[in-house]
């Protein structure tokens, strides 16, 4: 132990010894015996101390300037010999994002770096690095090892009427050669295309969609039968990370440096936020890492030294990792376009984190506005954990959950806040916490137990009180779990909490004869139960006897799917039918049971839709249960169910397959879909689906694609 930990423990085990703070109201029953050695105990006794909470943050609203649209062709640069369009959005004279399609050979958007690109009022100048997506091949791995890379240098400029002309340097495959390249720029972004407005009504305002149970509003539009038929409309004009976690601990820092070259497809994490939709906009929520101070983790391979080494050494020798080219053959126009500094690795060793909830036009993908919280979080997670911080739409406000669980109201149109507030105990503990190691610059410790977003119901903004351990190994003993919390959403005010280990996971709105009510499976005084919560007053309408389910917990307007047995071994899917006065279990599916802990179940069209483990999805009738269909799709663990929305007559599970089953008799088809998924591993993040669009997540932003087939000729 550091002698700066040993000191701390002397004086916190004299602190105890004279009388300890009174135990916080929100500290879990187990903990409330302080262990002076313990890591995080400084944290408890900051938290005993203060409980009005952690300090409030102010605001800070950046006024949005218009982009600008350059789009170039870049001939034959895809795998396939086909020419690839790259679209660079300009922001304020910086670039600030880009994407490429090849309309002849895929509808896909391709994974795409710009970081080394810059901007002048007539030009783009720099290098571009392209990951093409691999045919037949699932693309949630984080690592881009199906990927085809591709690296074009550009020198182009556009004249007054938006022609573009230039030159490039395309590398990658078997070539390397000179091209001329041509393009068109759009002042003030490319004008919208009224067919990709959303119906009036559509949207998917939280996470598991408008009813929670993983399923969209119906439009009565006819979706194409196969996901690659599906149109690319846009990718966002501003960057976002892909939210899967690289930094906390290192371990997952380790793709960043390959051989001695930097590799720049990972970058820093943000949480693992899911796109929500209300009023013809697209709303999400991440952490940037943010501040000058930054951790050094022991392993040479992974500090910041090293990596700062790789990325000079590529910048001089290498556009491709395993591909030179002496810099003596690169075109006077293309050298010296990669100086160190435009590589946003560094950013993934910062401690602390701005909490930055952003809003997109649906129709367009144009930024409308973005709400940041200075300094307000720390930049944590690990190759599994992390948080899963998906906000929610309710009422023309937008409500959202920081990774150190601040709570924050904002006007859904405008991006003002409203009110803000925090999950009690543990959001004043893991203040403590991020500015302590800001202090000492180490890392923020990972934590898992943040995997859960928030909802709202009946005016009560509900999420889990995070209640256990402040993070993996802080020294404290397991404890029963979370319990929930209501906040008025109106003004944040708390209205009720219940006891710990009352929650397993994130709550589980049902609606029901025009009521949102709340589901929630957790322990008690019996044992583990499945309940059913009044969300004005958290009191308990009636409860049975349940495992915890976890985030597969899923119900419908007349049914509730979750698991029950003795223990996880023996856990068999249940079905019950239910109304607000009671739960009556009608069926059993014996050797089946729903996922429980980090994939997902849907309900759509009368039939529950769910993976009872890697590489199958079933398809049950809810009525009584019978397993009408199954699909073995051999996908693996960061794919096979490991989300699954539905609607509109489809369901789609995490970029592996594409299923129609709304008939008892059809079966489920479906085939690998090649789009480029952002995942969570243990916190998935799932699309999106809203009047035949789907909004995701990829490696550097929000996309969209049209699932709505083309009328048929005549």
């Amino acid at each position: 132990m550091p002698c700066s930990r040993i000191c701390l423990a002397a004086i916190l085990s004299v602190a105890l010894t004279a009388g300890e703070p009174a135990p916080h109201p929100g500290e879990p029953a187990d903990h409330r015996v302080l262990i002076p050695t313990a890591d995080s105990t400084a944290a408890r006794i900051w938290a005993r101390e203060h409980l009005d909470g952690p300090p409030r943050i102010e605001p800070v609203y950046t006024p949005v300037a218009p982009v600008d649209h350059w789009d170039l062709t870049l001939p034959k640069l895809h795998p396939a010999g086909a020419d690839a369009t790259l679209t660079v959005a300009v922001r304020a004279g910086a670039v600030a994002n880009g994407w490429v399609v090849a309309p002849s050979a895929d509808n896909l958007i391709h994974y795409t770096s710009t970081y080394r690109l810059t901007a002048s009022p007539t030009g783009l100048n720099g290098a571009v690095r392209i990951g093409f997506l691999d045919k037949g091949q699932l693309n949630s791995s984080e690592y881009l090892k199906f990927a085809h890379e591709r690296v074009a240098i550009i020198e182009v400029t556009a004249d007054a009427q938006g022609v573009i002309t230039g030159k490039a340097l395309l590398l990658g495959g078997d070539q390397r050669r000179e091209a001329t390249i041509t393009g068109r720029r759009y002042s003030g972004g490319r004008p919208p295309v009224p067919q990709d407005r959303l119906a009036a009504g559509a949207g998917w305002p939280g996470y598991r969609g408008p009813a929670g149970c993983g399923a969209a509003k119906e439009h009565g539009n006819r979706l194409v039968d196969d996901l690659s038929l599906a149109r690319p409309v846009w990718k966002a004009d501003h960057e976002l990370p892909d939210g899967r976690a690289h930094s906390s601990g290192g371990g997952n820092v380790n793709p960043v440096v390959k051989d001695g070259i930097a590799v720049d497809w990972l970058r820093y994490s943000g949480a693992k936020s899911s796109p929500v939709v209300a009023d013809g906009c697209v709303y999400t929520y991440t952490m940037v890492p943010s501040g000058t101070q930054r951790w050094l983790v022991a392993d040479p391979r992974y500090s910041l030294t090293e990596l700062q080494s790789a990325i000079v050494r590529q910048a001089a020798h290498a556009w491709l990792p395993g591909q030179p080219v002496p810099p003596d053959e690169i075109p006077a126009f293309a050298r010296g376009t990669t100086p160190p500094e435009v590589f946003p690795q560094p950013t993934m060793f910062c401690i602390g984190a701005d909490d930055v909830v952003f809003c997109f036009d649906a129709q367009t993908g144009a930024l409308r506005w973005k709400t940041v919280y200075p300094a307000a979080s720390a930049n944590y997670g690990g190759s599994k954990g992390g948080p899963q911080l998906t906000p929610f739409v309710a009422d023309g406000r937008i409500y959202a959950l920081g990774s150190t669980e601040r709570i924050y109201c904002l006007d859904a149109k405008t991006g003002k806040e409203i009110w803000q507030s925090h999950t009690g105990w543990s959001a004043t503990a893991k203040d403590k916490i991020l500015r302590d190691r800001l202090a000492a610059g180490e890392a923020f410790p990972v934590n898992r137990s943040l995997e859960t977003a928030l909802v709202v119901a009946e005016g009560v903004v509900i999420c889990s009180d995070n209640r256990g351990k402040l993070h993996q190994k802080d020294g404290y003993p397991n404890t029963s779990g979370p319990g929930l919390i209501g906040l008025d959403a109106a003004t944040g005010k708390r209205l009720w909490q219940t006891p710990e280990g009352f929650a397993g996971a994130m709550p589980c709105r049902w609606v029901h004869g025009g009521r949102t009510y709340i589901l929630a499976d957790g322990a008690g005084a019996a044992g583990d139960r499945l309940r059913l919560l009044d969300p004005k007053t958290g009191g308990v309408l009636w409860e049975v006897p349940c495992l915890r389910t976890g985030m597969g917990l899923v119900a419908s307007e007349d049914y509730a799917v979750a698991n029950t047995g003795t223990t996880d071994k023996d856990a068999v899917a249940t079905g019950f039918r239910i109304t607000p006065q009671k739960a009556e279990r009608i069926w059993t599916l014996p050797g089946k049971k729903l996922p429980t802990g980090y994939h997902y179940a849907a309900i759509s069209g009368g039939h529950l839709y769910f993976s009872p483990g890697e590489g199958s999805i079933l398809c049950a009738k809810l009525s009584d249960g019978e397993v009408v269909a199954e699909l073995k799709h051999g996908g693996g663990h960061t794919g096979g169910g490991h989300f699954l929305i539905a609607g509109e007559g489809r369901t789609i599970s995490s970029g592996i397959c594409f299923t129609g089953l709304e008939s008892e008799t059809a079966p489920i088809t479906g085939s690998p879909w090649r789009a480029a998924f952002a995942v969570g591993y243990l916190s998935p993040m799932e699309p999106a689906l809203a009047d035949g669009r789907l909004f995701l997540r990829d490696k550097t932003g929000l996309v969209c694609y049209d699932l709505r087939a083309k009328p048929a000729k005549p």
